[in-house]
């Protein structure tokens, strides 16, 4: 059986975040931003895009999807990249969720939401 159970929080968007980026507390309290390599990621972004000052969800923990900047292999933990978008993680980084499944940059790829150190 598949188990679809996710953590689900939110905030407000301090800039636009595409569907399935990874995002990261911004400087203001309460403020999501997408997140890039140097951010410690607290989640992933949900399926609809968010535009300044609005409100909107992300994934914790648990499974969805991630957009992806390089290609990956099932297994991999992954982090972000300049654009939000998931690849693979090196030793001492602070990752945001594990692969599922393999894909090609771009694509949109299963991964279990788990922040983790790698």
């Amino acid at each position: 059986m598949h188990d679809n159970r996710q953590i689900i929080l939110g905030g407000v968007a301090s800039a636009a975040i595409e569907p399935y980026r990874i995002v990261a507390h911004a400087p203001t309290a309460g403020q999501l931003k997408r997140a890039i390599s140097a951010d410690v990621p607290i989640g992933v972004s949900s399926d609809t895009a968010a535009i300044i000052n609005t409100r909107t969800d992300y994934v914790a923990h648990g499974p969805h999807r991630l957009r992806v900047g390089a290609a990956v292999t099932p297994g991999a933990w992954l982090k972000a990249d300049a654009n939000g978008k998931g690849v693979p993680a090196s030793v001492g980084d602070v990752a945001i969720a594990r692969a599922l499944q393999g894909g090609a940059i771009d694509e949109l790829v299963d991964v279990l939401v788990q922040p983790y150190k790698v």
